[in-house]
């Protein structure tokens, strides 16, 4: 738990936000995504926040607009 306030650029970045409790996880409400100056509109509007994990699970049209950003910025390969 907590945050180290100095692994921030600037303390605006931190954003409290109300947890949904019902699901069992770390879960936010979201509208959009925004990925650099990239937005990608989601057709899900809650999310699961897990620090702990790579993981990156969703619906095949958003989850395919996330990795192809990454793709695309840090020229990543794809087997």
């Amino acid at each position: 738990g907590g945050s180290d306030i100095e692994a921030f650029a600037d303390s605006d970045d931190i954003r409290y936000l109300k947890v949904y409790a019902q699901t069992g996880y770390w879960a936010v409400q979201i509208s959009d995504i925004m990925m650099w100056e990239h937005k990608i509109v989601t057709s899900v509007k809650l999310a699961i926040v897990d620090t702990g994990t790579s993981l990156l699970i969703g619906p095949k049209n958003d989850v395919h607009s996330i990795f192809s950003l990454f793709i695309k910025k840090y020229n990543c390969a794809v087997s």
